[in-house]
C-alpha cells in the first residue's frame, strides 16, 4: 500500500542518512567507518538469504553459509584500502568457488552438484558483488566537491552514493505513477506485465531530473549529470526486470516482507544492483580518475 511505502520512507531514510554519513566516515573518532560496514553487511546478508531461500523451490540446494562468508570477506576487502583490500577481494572469490566445491566433495552427492555450486556462486555475485559497489561509491571523491571547503560535508562524503540511490529510487517511483496514469503499451509483458512504455520513459526523465539537481549540489557538471541520469534511467530498468525474471522463474511475488509496502531488500534494491556499478565506473573513468 502507498501508506506503507510512505511510512517506511519517513522512518527509514533518516536512519539510513545518519548511518551512511556519520557511520561511514573512515576516521578514528568515527571508528573508521565500521558502523556502516557492519550494518551494510547485515543488509547484504539478508538480501542474499532472500534469494537463497527461494531457490529450493526449483530443486536447487545452494550453500548459504559459503555465500555469506564470501560476501563478508568481499565487503571488508572493498572497504579496506590498498593491496590488503585487493587480497581480500580475491580470497572472497576463492571461498565462493573452491569452498562450495569442497563442501560438495565432502558431502559426496553427485546429483545436482553443478546446479548447487552455480546457485551458490550466483547468489554471491549477483547480490554480494553488485551490492559492494555502494561502498565503492561511498568512498568515491567527486573532485569539485572535495576541492570546495564550503560544500556541506555530506555532499563531500556521500555525494556519489546519494546521487545514485536517490535517482534510482525516485525514478522507480516516477515510473510507477506515470505508468499508472498514462501507460497503455506494455514494456515487457512476459517478464513484468505491470510495466509500461510510458512508465519506462518516465523513469528515464525522473532519473535525469534527479541527477541534475543532486549533481549541482556535488558540483558535477551538467553534461556528466545528464549522462549519469540517462545511465540510471536505462540500466536501472534492466536491473528491475532482471529480478522480475528471477522471481518468475522461482515462482515468488516478493523476495520477502521485511520492508512494509516494498517487499524484501532485493525488491527495493533490484535496480540499484545494476545502477551502482554502472555509475561507479562512469564516474571513475570520466570524473574522478
Amino acid at each position: 500500500m502507498l501508506r506503507d511505502r510512505v511510512l517506511a520512507a519517513v522512518v527509514g531514510l533518516p536512519i539510513i542518512w545518519v548511518v551512511v554519513h556519520y557511520g561511514g566516515m573512515r576516521r578514528p573518532e568515527y571508528w573508521f567507518g565500521v558502523p556502516l560496514l557492519v550494518l551494510f553487511s547485515a543488509v547484504v546478508i539478508e538480501a542474499m538469504a532472500e534469494l537463497y531461500r527461494a531457490m529450493p523451490a526449483k530443486g536447487v540446494r545452494p550453500l548459504p553459509a559459503i555465500g555469506y562468508m564470501a560476501a563478508l570477506v568481499l565487503l571488508v576487502g572493498t572497504w579496506v584500502p590498498g593491496e590488503a583490500g585487493a587480497f581480500l577481494f580475491a580470497v572472497a572469490w576463492l571461498i565462493a568457488i573452491v569452498g562450495t566445491l569442497t563442501v560438495g566433495v565432502l558431502e559426496g552427492r553427485i546429483d545436482g552438484a553443478v546446479s548447487n555450486v552455480a546457485a551458490t556462486v550466483f547468489g554471491f555475485a549477483y547480490v554480494g558483488l553488485l551490492f559492494s559497489y555502494f561502498l565503492r561509491l561511498r568512498l568515491m571523491d567527486i573532485p569539485l566537491a572535495m576541492d570546495r571547503p564550503d560544500t556541506w560535508s555530506f555532499w563531500r562524503e556521500c555525494g556519489a552514493a546519494f546521487l545514485v540511490v536517490m535517482a534510482t529510487w525516485l525514478a522507480d517511483s516516477g515510473a510507477y505513477f506515470i505508468g499508472k496514469t498514462f501507460g497503455r503499451r506494455k514494456l515487457s509483458p512476459v517478464i513484468s506485465p505491470g510495466k509500461t512504455v510510458a512508465g519506462g520513459v518516465g523513469n528515464i526523465l525522473v532519473a535525469i531530473a534527479t541527477s541534475v539537481i543532486i549533481g549541482a549540489l556535488i558540483h558535477l557538471s551538467m553534461v556528466h549529470s545528464l549522462i549519469v541520469g540517462l545511465i540510471i534511467g536505462t540500466v536501472g530498468q534492466i536491473g528491475d526486470l532482471a529480478e522480475s525474471l528471477l522471481k518468475r522463474d522461482l515462482g515468488i511475488k516478493d523476495s520477502s516482507t521485511i520492508i512494509p509496502g516494498h517487499g524484501g531488500i532485493l525488491d527495493r534494491c533490484d535496480a540499484l544492483l545494476f545502477t551502482m556499478p554502472a555509475v561507479y565506473y562512469y564516474l571513475a573513468v570520466f570524473v574522478a580518475p
